[in-house]
């Protein structure tokens, strides 16, 4: 029995598709029972979906740190591969063995933070020139993003609400504050919303009750109002952020780019509210949405004797 960071540091490996019948040659400088499975996207859906189909084979056991070294034996099995084989016969797409170590990796990351080179600031631009010229991933055919940015109304044509959220993150990276830089913060954020019972994997009966307890204690954001300071409107917490303050179309400040987009929301949700059949409860005979109507009426409805 090998023992790791003392027999080896790293290895070569061969992945065998029972079902497929197909192969995966890859190289990894760690430990056998690391979990790590491949670099290959289409290789790990694979194997999440059906693990007992696979097995792994080890070609070579790298003896030393240098993951150059490491890279240069997985070069050798990658060259005995036919062109014609990539992509059918195995999940490999190319015959180059690249990449970097794990530590390596990690520090190149973090001065690019440090630098401000980091593909959050340049996402938006890349994202809008897809757009422009229609290569972004989502604009299919059966895709809704294309009819929306035929008329404009796009979530990636409204630069200024890109460019504060742009900013937003970044200024969570730069202060350390951000979730993945702090697995500690993130945790206890996470442990946070179990504790409250708001966590979205708790299922539907927890969240049931701790929402209906915080609407009998009055502090769900449906039951908070607050008024417009340019409309005098006065609406609940959720349509405050979405349609008054800085969002208000009565807001001096806002460009006629911002104006547009409102208008365009506000359209888009008539016609879509026109089309909704709504239905009445038969114990409190409250008129909802199908949504809203099966979640806390019928069945369900607290009138229900």
């Amino acid at each position: 029995m090998l023992i790791y960071q003392q027999d080896y540091f790293g290895f070569v490996y061969l992945w065998y598709d029972c079902f497929r019948k197909m192969y995966y040659i890859g190289s990894h400088m760690g430990a056998l029972n690391d979990g790590y499975i491949g670099s290959s996207k289409r290789l790990r859906r694979a194997y999440n979906k059906r693990p007992r189909d696979f097995k792994r084979r080890i070609l070579y056991y790298h003896p030393s740190k240098n993951y150059s070294l490491l890279l240069d034996k997985e070069q050798y099995w990658l060259n005995l591969i036919n062109i014609e084989e990539l992509g059918i016969r195995y999940y490999n797409m190319k015959k180059a063995a690249v990449g970097l170590d794990p530590d390596t990796a990690r520090k190149i990351f973090y001065n690019r933070i440090e630098n401000g080179d980091i593909s959050m600031m340049q996402s938006t631009e890349n994202n809008n020139k897809r757009v422009a010229d229609g290569s972004h991933q989502w604009l299919g055919d059966k895709n809704p993003g294309r009819i929306k940015c035929a008329d404009g109304t796009s979530h990636l044509y409204t630069s200024e609400y890109k460019k504060k959220s742009r900013e937003r993150e970044l200024k969570k990276v730069f202060d350390g504050s951000h979730g993945w830089l702090d697995k500690e913060k993130a945790s206890e954020r996470q442990k946070k919303l179990v504790r409250e019972g708001k966590h979205h994997w708790l299922g539907g009966e927890i969240q049931k009750q701790t929402t209906r307890k915080t609407i009998e204690e009055g502090k769900h954001n449906s039951q908070i109002k607050k008024k417009c300071p340019y409309c005098n409107i006065i609406c609940s917490l959720p349509n405050s952020k979405k349609y008054h303050f800085d969002m208000c179309i009565h807001n001096p400040n806002l460009t006629e780019e911002q104006k547009q987009t409102i208008n365009n929301r506000k359209t888009n949700i008539s016609k879509g509210l026109e089309k909704v059949n709504y239905l009445t409860c038969p114990y409190c005979s409250v008129k909802c949405n199908p949504g809203n109507a099966k979640r806390w009426h019928f069945d369900n409805c607290k009138h229900k004797p």
